[in-house]
């Protein structure tokens, strides 16, 4: 109960001042949260680099946070859902100026069957190398 009331005490101090000490104090109080996520979403990422996005991300769920609405851990959780793997990526692309993934042409039929075959997954009566 003591942590809620801290917690609460640092964000109304971040809310009313949001200086960098302030905010210093709330990303510290918030680490085993936010430790958490990045190391749920990690996958093959370098843990640094996700808890640099995960400071960025809660920095602005801190901002953007209601305490009317929910409590500050599941804003703060939900908000750091954005650290997945895919969602990065595809923020990624935006920050280069490719708003979408390339689009890829799909073989034809034919040369698909060709490639698998010299692969050894599949049987073509019509090739030369195996004639």
């Amino acid at each position: 109960m003591k942590t809620l009331l801290k917690l609460k005490h640092i964000w109304k101090a971040y809310k009313a001042n949001p200086t960098d000490t302030n905010l210093t104090a709330l990303l510290k109080q918030m680490r085993p949260v936010i430790m958490k996520e990045v190391l749920k979403w990690r996958g093959s990422l370098s843990e640094q680099l996700l808890e640099l996005e995960a400071n960025k991300i809660a920095k602005s769920a801190f901002d953007a946070y209601d305490p009317a609405k929910t409590s500050l851990n599941t804003h703060l959780v939900n908000q750091l859902q954005r650290l997945s793997i895919g969602k990065l990526l595809s923020g990624m692309g935006r920050q280069f100026g490719n708003s979408r993934p390339p689009q890829w042409e799909p073989l034809p039929r034919d040369e698909f069957q060709k490639l698998l075959h010299h692969r050894g997954h599949a049987r073509l009566r019509t090739c030369s190398y195996c004639i």
